[in-house]
Formats: structure tokens, sequence, C-alpha cells
């Protein structure tokens, strides 16, 4: 049984620590408008919600007492979706809020029922999964973005044109999966020479065993950060030496494997020693890998080669220059921010079967597929 046609809000985004939640609101411009001395929501442009064009952010503050910096789009006439802080306090603050000026708050599944499409769900769920606010930016943006270039290629009729403009799409499928999850960063080399200092440097806290004894890092040890606003998980392996128990042992073939599959690979060694044979063969084996030459501090060994970056956990050196060197590395060209990307996976297997059907030289099932994903 449908709900009368009030306004209704809901928190679309799960409860957790995402960097951005959702609230959505239907029928509700005129309520957060209000009048001018009792309106929610005040855009930085100074224009009233109704006057805001649709489906675009807008910038502004909530509320009067301890105003809370918001982000506002209004997605149809009507219907309103409100960014803000995932905090538990701030989402109360403004569903009390709207709840006081008469609208009523019915949880997820029924105000989905009501009003919301699967694309919208999808891309709530996405913001919700950010842990930065660089990347919760990006998907409020690709929510418009992705579904004005999903129409666009509905009405090509040219085979040619629609295959290069989906391939464009799926070339960003990489930098698009890591808006939700974090990059992997991987840190290896034998016992002793810093790693597990140096992955507290980098994460600013300690999580990683610090102990001046082979063998102390047995598992794969991992951290989430962000480095200039990109998330990022920093795991710290088991040092890798040919002399070690069978547990320790079993530690190692788990670092290798993990360093293997990294998305980034740092291979750390002690700067004021020479490199050793093993050392030798991990960097030739991964000669992608930034080589990080550790505790500069002690002398600077001249085996090292000058593309080696040189830092000192212990006091804090090259730090800033070997997160510059991991996120060159791992985000090469940030694409635009009109660039469409498939950031739920649902809209990239779409984008890949409606390939399948330029393949077959289909184009009224592939004009079909790309309907399905933005419904």
């Amino acid at each position: 049984m449908s709900l009368p046609q009030t306004t209704l809000a809901s928190v679309m985004t799960p409860p957790g620590r995402g960097a951005v939640a959702t609230i959505a609101v239907r029928h509700g411009v005129s309520i957060i408008d209000g009048l001018d001395n009792t309106r929610l929501f005040k855009a930085v442009n100074s224009k009233s919600l109704e006057q805001q064009p649709l489906n675009r952010t807008c910038f502004g503050i909530w509320g009067v007492e301890s105003p809370e910096d918001v982000v506002v789009c209004r997605t149809s006439e009507d219907n309103v979706e409100i960014h803000c802080h995932g905090g538990d306090l701030a989402v109360r603050r403004i569903l009390s809020d709207l709840e006081d000026a008469g609208c009523q708050i019915v949880d997820w599944p029924t105000f989905q029922t009501e009003v919301v499409s699967r694309y919208e769900s999808e891309f709530a769920e996405a913001i919700s999964q950010a842990t930065t606010l660089r990347t919760a930016k990006i998907l409020l943006q690709q929510r418009d973005v992705f579904r004005d270039e999903i129409e666009r290629l509905v009405q090509l009729d040219d085979l040619g044109e629609l295959r290069e403009r989906i391939e464009a799409i799926l070339s960003f499928s990489n930098f698009a999966r890591h808006l939700t999850i974090p990059w992997d960063v991987v840190l290896a080399g034998r016992p002793n020479v810093g790693k597990s200092s140096l992955i507290n440097c980098l994460a600013g806290f300690d999580r990683a065993i610090v102990f001046d004894q082979p063998g102390t890092t047995r598992d794969v040890v991992s951290v989430e950060t962000a480095f200039d606003g990109w998330p990022v998980q920093l795991s710290d392996t088991a040092g890798i030496r040919q002399s070690a128990g069978e547990l320790e042992a079993a530690g190692i073939a788990m670092a290798k494997e993990h360093l293997n599959n990294a998305d980034c690979q740092l291979i750390i060694v002690d700067a004021s020693e020479p490199l050793s044979t093993e050392e030798t063969a991990l960097l030739d084996s991964h000669p992608n890998a930034i080589h990080v030459a550790n505790q500069k501090d002690l002398g600077i060994h001249a085996s090292h080669p000058n593309t080696a970056l040189h830092v000192s956990a212990l006091e804090n050196q090259g730090i800033k220059e070997l997160i510059q060197a991991v996120v060159s590395s791992l985000v090469l060209s940030p694409p635009n921010d009109n660039v469409a990307m498939a950031v739920v996976s649902r809209h990239e297997e779409g984008l890949r079967t409606a390939l399948e059907r330029i393949d077959r030289q289909s184009l009224e099932e592939c004009h079909r597929d790309l309907r399905a994903i933005v419904n």
C-alpha cells in the first residue's frame, strides 16, 4: 500500500564510516526553502533551492544555529538529495530539522519503494563506501555525468562511434573501482630494514609491531589511510629472507603473493648497508616497484642507485616525497570532472554487454542494454 503524496525523507546511505551520508527528500523543495528567515538550506550562490538547476550539486550551509556544510542536489522539480558529513550527529540533526518542518521520516526500504530508482540506489551505496571527501565528490559528480553520457550514447546510430565511446568509459575502470576500494600498497624487504616503522610513519600512527628481532611480522598487517585524498591500504609484510623457520616461511610466502598482486610495490632496503643478493633479486623481479632506502640517517651506502628514494622513518625525512611517488604511481592522470566512468559493477557489466551487441551488429539491442543501466 502506497503512502500518501506527502514529503518523505530517508537516509539513503547505510550507517558506517563513509565520508558522506546522503538524505533523500521527496516533495521537499518548499519545506527546505521555507521563508527567507526559516530557510533550512542557504546556497553559497544566494539562490533558493527552487532556483537551482536540476541534477547539479550546490554547496551551502544547513541550519542557522551551528550551521553545517552540505551539498544539495535537486534531482527533479520537487525532489532533493542532501549530502552531508557521514557522522551520525550530522545526519540526525538534518533529519530532526526536516521532521520539525513537517517532513515524514521513513526507513530506506519504504522510501525506495516509493521514489528511488535502482540507478540512484546504486550510486547512494557507492557514495557510502567512499572513505575520503575527494572520492565522494567524484562519485557525486559521476552520478550525473555517467547518466548524461549513457543518454547521449542511446542517441547514436553509428556502431563505430558507439564502440569508441564505450571503450573510453571502460578505460577508466581501474581508477573508478578504487573510488570505493582502496589501492593496495605493499611494503616488502628483508627483516629489520624498518618496514614496520615506515608503515607507522606513512599511516600517521602506530599500527604495526616494531621490534628489533627478525620474524616479528609473520602475517600481512594492513592499515587504511589516504594520500592526497586518495584511499590506500598499506600492508606490512613478513621480512623476506632465505633462512626462516616453518611458520615464518609461510608468512614470507604470503608476503610474496601479496606483493605480486599489489597496485603499488615498495621494496624497502637499509640505506646504510650494501644491497644483498636477495634484495637485488627482489628489485630485479619487480622492475616497476619503488626502491626505498630507509634509515638514511645512518648513512647511505654507495651500492644504492640514484633512483632509490632515501628516507628515514625514525626522523620523518623523505616521507612527503615517498607519498608523492606512491600517488604518481597509482593515479597517473586523474580524469577531469566531465569524463564518464563506470563506478558500479553492474554498469560496467552492462557496458561490456553493449560492446558484445556491437560485435553482433545489433544496434537495437545495444541501445536496450544501455537504457537498462540507468533505469
